[in-house]
């Protein structure tokens, strides 16, 4: 009877104890999400010159709510520095898995453009190429420098002259090399593999 009694306590102040990790944790994801919602509500997302959007008419001028405003060069600028007055630590964390999940895309356009008709969803000017990509939410143009655009538009000389081992060796040191740039190298090696082998195809 007692040992019965003594496990039924044991097994409540277990249950108590991981009911109480359970709220703490969900209590710091409410407060994430609340912070989250403040700066979405505080920021305003019609383009301004820092954004560099395409200036042609047709694109959308609504710009993806879930990159917090940041857009272009700004964007790039504030990955690689991995700082901005204007954002905290956690939204720029956000920021640059939203960067990475649609990378993949400005990537292939920037290999696939022929040097002769570059469309006008690219942007170009001495210092880099900016790439205006749809999503579900709105619209963002994912920025590179100039020194990875070469990088990139490189492969498609490189899948002519070489194997298909030697490619995917290249496009992996050049996905690599903007993870780093943008303070993404613990990314999943699975994620920079999935980018690397699209630039083979």
């Amino acid at each position: 009877m007692n040992t019965s009694i003594f496990l039924l306590i044991v097994l409540l102040s277990v249950m108590m104890v991981v009911l109480i990790a359970l709220t703490v944790y969900l209590l710091d994801k409410l407060r994430v999400l609340e912070n989250s919602l403040k700066s979405l509500s505080s920021l305003n997302f019609r383009s301004s010159g820092d954004n560099q959007s395409p200036q042609s008419g047709q694109h959308s001028a609504v710009q993806d709510p879930y990159f917090y405003g940041l857009t272009g060069q700004r964007l790039w600028r504030v990955l690689e520095s991995n700082s901005d007055p204007d954002y905290n630590q956690v939204e720029i964390e956000e920021v640059r898995s939203r960067f990475i999940a649609v990378l993949s895309r400005a990537l292939t356009i920037i290999k696939d453009t022929h040097p002769d008709q570059i469309p006008n969803t690219i942007t170009e000017d001495s210092d880099g190429w900016g790439v205006y990509l749809r999503t579900l939410r709105g619209s963002i143009t994912i920025w590179l420098p100039m020194e990875l655009v070469s990088q990139i538009r490189n492969l498609t000389n490189l899948a002519m002259s070489s194997n298909e081992r030697e490619l995917l060796t290249e496009s992996e040191r050049v996905v690599e090399a903007i993870f780093q740039r943008i303070n993404a190298s613990t990314a999943p090696q699975g994620t920079k593999t999935t980018i690397a082998q699209s630039l083979t195809i």
